[in-house]
């Protein structure tokens, strides 16, 4: 009984975390009509709420877990500009925002049933994908009901939810920094 509540909330957390990225970027219908999208990270602000600047070293301290990184030209080591952490949330912010990868460690056990469920909520364009074999939710850049939603890709990855997103590039670019992360190990795939 005990774990079927821990369950239950970890379920819900996860849940409420994923909605309130959905509401922020608009991509999640809010009341009768469609919401527009915000910028994924405003000038001069960083990704999360109350996140602290550090290194990449330092989130990884703080969140206990190591960060993947991707290695892609849009998405490097070499062109991040912004590494924040609160609790266990990371964020790397590439070239000044145009790609922005958020993390935490995945408090849910199926992807598919989840991202099933946003899609059939959802106002934007959007499909499951995969990453590595693993489902993956790709929300199309511009098909709120404003066209103003960023492109976005979010996945489980060795037990760590990753969202990338972007007003810069398209879902092709994201799928393409999320396939450079390394493959998942056997023991943490992402269903």
């Amino acid at each position: 009984m005990r774990k079927w509540i821990y369950g239950a909330l970890a379920t819900a957390g996860s849940l409420g975390l994923i909605l309130t990225i959905l509401l922020v970027t608009g991509v999640f219908r809010a009341g009768e009509n469609d919401e527009c999208s915000m910028l994924a990270v405003r000038p001069g602000s960083g990704p999360l709420i109350s996140g602290t600047n550090t290194t990449v070293a330092g989130a990884q301290s703080v969140a206990r877990y190591v960060v993947p990184m991707p290695d892609v030209p849009a998405a490097r080591l070499a062109n991040l500009t912004q590494t924040e952490v609160f609790q266990r949330n990371v964020a790397l912010v590439f070239d000044r925002g145009k790609v922005t990868i958020t993390m935490r460690p995945a408090a849910y056990r199926d992807s598919l049933k989840l991202f099933r469920k946003f899609v059939s909520q959802s106002t934007a364009t959007e499909v499951i994908g995969d990453v590595h074999g693993q489902p993956a939710l790709v929300i199309s850049p511009r098909t709120d009901g404003c066209g103003s939603n960023p492109a976005l890709v979010e996945f489980k990855h060795d037990g760590i939810d990753i969202r990338i997103y972007s007003s810069s590039y398209g879902t092709d670019t994201l799928l393409t920094v999320a396939d450079s992360f390394r493959k998942p190990t056997a023991s943490g795939n992402g269903r």
